[in-house]
């Protein structure tokens, strides 16, 4: 299948042209995700949640996507983020990738939020429905994560996307499935 500009008189060239005219960059860093490991086997979920927000530091996925921690309580966590264009799909809206796995990491710090020094929660399963497009127009976005059931080897989890004038973007649920945390931070890292 072959895409061709929507103007006929557009060559390729011209397209790479306007294309390449437009382009941005973006750098940051982030906090080794060792050392946050090596601090979580020793801290309840809460506890761990309490120091990183305290701290200022994020998992290495949540600081790329530009996404805070702005509360923490039992059983549920508020993240925040401001859409960015570096966000976009080409449609021109914030991808649903980028939506989802910031409610999978609500969904995922609720349930942390739960367990006990040694235990976390790994995602067995997802389910996301958007109701309305995410953009740079909507500033600060909020997705409250709020455990729905916990038992000893699983949790529920949802969790809700909010822009600033209440409306609803998007809901999604979860089942987490609760693990020990090894000893060994290295087999959590793939190291």
């Amino acid at each position: 299948m072959t895409c061709l500009p929507s103007d006929p008189a557009t060559s390729a060239a011209e397209a790479d042209a306007v294309l390449l005219d437009t382009e941005r960059v973006r750098t940051y860093s982030w906090t080794d995700p060792e050392a946050m490991s090596k601090q979580a086997v020793h801290l309840s979920g809460i506890e761990f949640l309490r120091a990183t927000r305290k701290s200022g530091t994020a998992a290495p996925m949540n600081h790329t996507a530009g996404v805070d921690l702005v509360a923490v309580d039992d059983g549920e966590v508020v993240l925040e983020f401001v859409p960015r264009e570096w966000q976009y799909n080409l449609n021109g809206n914030v991808h649903g990738g980028m939506i989802c796995t910031i409610a999978d990491s609500a969904m995922a710090m609720s349930a942390l939020s739960t367990l006990p020094a040694g235990f976390m929660p790994t995602t067995t399963d997802l389910q996301i429905r958007f109701f309305r497009p995410v953009t740079t127009d909507m500033g600060v976005v909020r997705c409250i994560g709020t455990v729905v059931h916990r038992g000893r080897r699983t949790c529920a989890a949802r969790a809700e996307l909010r822009d600033g004038r209440g409306r609803v973007l998007a809901q999604a649920t979860t089942t987490c499935l609760i693990i020990p945390r090894p000893a060994d931070d290295s087999r959590v890292l793939g190291g």
